[in-house]
């Protein structure tokens, strides 16, 4: 199954080679947590939240199919 990440916000400067959008093929399901931490390879905690096809979604939460996640930065500023 195909899924693409997209990363919102300032935490794009975290991600492996500042990219805004990661597509990547897996052949069973796989939590959110593991496809950040073992395929993107970034820590699942920086982020304030998860989307899964637009229904907020905890890391422990299992990929089956098809799915577009966008990953939100916490708010930052002063």
């Amino acid at each position: 199954m195909k899924i693409v990440a997209k990363v919102h916000g300032h935490v794009v400067s975290l991600m492996p080679d500042r990219r805004e959008v990661f597509e990547v093929d897996v052949d069973e399901p796989i939590t959110i947590r593991q496809l950040l931490r073992d395929h993107i390879g970034v820590n699942p905690m920086i982020f304030a939240a998860v989307l899964v096809d637009g229904t907020t979604q905890h890391l422990d939460y299992t990929l089956e199919s098809d799915s577009e996640l966008l990953l939100i930065s916490p708010v930052a500023g002063g």
